[in-house]
């Protein structure tokens, strides 16, 4: 089993060490895999931010599923919406293709914002609400605004307790898998 992940700003990163800490396996960069080192793995588990409704490295994803069918995929994404308010699925559609969602079990975790980004993701969140296409919107308000300007710092959303579904379901696979086979 490995963790992959692409992370731009950090949060990815943070969620992936953690799931791989848990399951005492491997996290390793995406830039940092190639296709055929997946071989020698049964279950993967990806990890991809959400930026300005796409979901970052999901061509890179695809392929390796493609590659790889028969393989336990696991892919989780890390975006500002809380995911028990939010609907994924136009935005998976969008991302993958109709055989690839298949194929994959898919999690959804928070992450964070600093302040030195705030007012791009302002923008850009306030032209995909207007266009109806972003998941990827925290709603802040006036106080959020202010200890974020008065303080310069970040807004952390994440946590760890969310990454428990996705841990049970890959420790469901590998008992599955040790009764009748072995996980890489």
């Amino acid at each position: 089993m490995i963790v992959i992940y692409g992370s731009t700003y950090g949060s990815t990163e943070k969620y992936a060490q953690s799931i791989s800490h848990r399951l005492k396996c491997t996290a390793i960069d995406s830039r940092d895999v190639e296709t055929k080192s997946l071989d020698g793995y049964q279950t993967i588990i990806l990890g991809a931010c959400i930026l300005e409704a796409q979901i970052i490295e999901a061509a890179l994803y695809q392929h390796w599923i493609e590659s790889y069918p028969d393989k336990n995929w696991i892919l989780f994404t890390v975006g500002l919406s809380n995911p028990e308010l939010t609907d994924f699925n136009r935005l998976l559609r969008s991302n993958f293709k109709a055989e690839i969602l298949d194929k994959v079990q898919f999690f959804h975790f928070r992450g964070s914002i600093s302040h030195k980004r705030l007012s791009f993701m302002d923008t850009m969140s306030q032209s995909a609400i207007s266009q109806h296409s972003s998941v990827d919107f925290v709603n802040l308000k006036s106080e959020d605004h202010e200890l974020l300007k008065r303080y310069g710092t970040t807004l952390d959303t994440q946590d760890e307790v969310t990454i428990t579904p996705l841990i049970d379901f890959v420790k469901r696979i590998q008992s599955t898998n040790e009764s009748g086979g072995k996980d890489g």
